[in-house]
């Protein structure tokens, strides 16, 4: 049975931030993108903000549920969500999610990486002069909560955890540095960790690196116990292990926790602004 017009785009809508979501895209990347599918499609004028707003309360629906769903879910018997599909006639339904005529191309799928994701590899790691810049801020770098053994060969902390030993798990405790996982859920994971242990008095110093997502929940978060932030004049090239250089598509910010707020201007000054 076809759907109505306005149902069918409704429902196209939900499910196209669903699935922008699951890929770790932000909820401008979405705005942007559905709203233009939304018009070939549909014949349709939808604002991308308005899209947007609709990704940024869902995110923080997940973010909620991932911090307050603990690993029950396994045994909780899911709804199951419409899938808008086009047949050769033109008409909208219900049904499999497989691409009709007009669809949107779907993507291949990429498993969440450790590291951010930018060409579909998994590790990417931060340039040795920032690594040494926060080390020079913070003194020494107790804890890598996020790092891999390759990425230890710069970063040189006391201590660290991988994806296998999962830092999410363990207690965060000294100076920190953490260039978290950037899919989702991860980013949100390891930010809402971090500000947990610094408001329970184990973190004494850190950095946190991101891309500057100032619309996210996540980022907004990270923000509310930063004594300051370093937002990058340019973007960092991010390094693979085998020398790749990765082209992100948007600029980055460095968080400070700690007391000595003029080091860490003194030092990043030189990378971007600084409030």
């Amino acid at each position: 049975m076809a759907l109505e017009k306005q149902e069918a785009c409704q429902l196209y809508i939900e499910q196209e931030i669903e699935t922008g979501l699951e890929k770790g895209q932000t909820p401008y990347q979405i705005g942007k993108q559905v709203a233009e599918w939304v018009e070939k499609l549909f014949e349709v004028a939808v604002k991308p903000d308005t899209i947007r707003k609709r990704a940024d309360r869902q995110l923080r629906t997940n973010v909620h549920s991932d911090l307050t769903d603990g690993n029950n879910e396994e045994n909780e018997e899911k709804p199951v969500k419409p899938v808008i599909v086009r047949n050769e006639q033109g008409q909208f339904s219900e049904g499999t999610k497989i691409a009709g005529p007009g669809r949107p191309p779907k993507f291949k799928a990429v498993e969440p990486a450790h590291r951010t994701q930018f060409t579909g590899e998994n590790e990417w790691y931060t340039p040795i002069e920032y690594i040494e810049a926060a080390r020079e801020v913070l003194g020494c770098i107790d804890l890598d909560p996020a790092s891999s053994e390759f990425g230890q060969r710069r970063v040189l902390a006391q201590d660290f955890y991988t994806k296998e030993t999962d830092g999410l798990t363990k207690e965060w405790t000294g100076n920190i540095w953490l260039n978290p996982p950037y899919s989702q859920p991860s980013i949100s994971q390891f930010i809402e960790k971090a500000v947990l242990e610094w408001d329970e008095g184990r973190i004494k110093k850190a950095i946190i690196l991101t891309h500057n997502y100032t619309d996210t929940a996540w980022f907004h978060i990270a923000e509310s116990r930063a004594k300051n932030l370093c937002f990058t004049r340019g973007r960092i090239k991010f390094e693979s292990s085998d020398g790749k250089i990765a082209a992100p598509t948007q600029g980055q910010c460095f968080f400070y926790y700690g007391n000595n707020g003029n080091k860490f201007k003194e030092v990043f000054i030189k990378y971007g602004f600084i409030r």
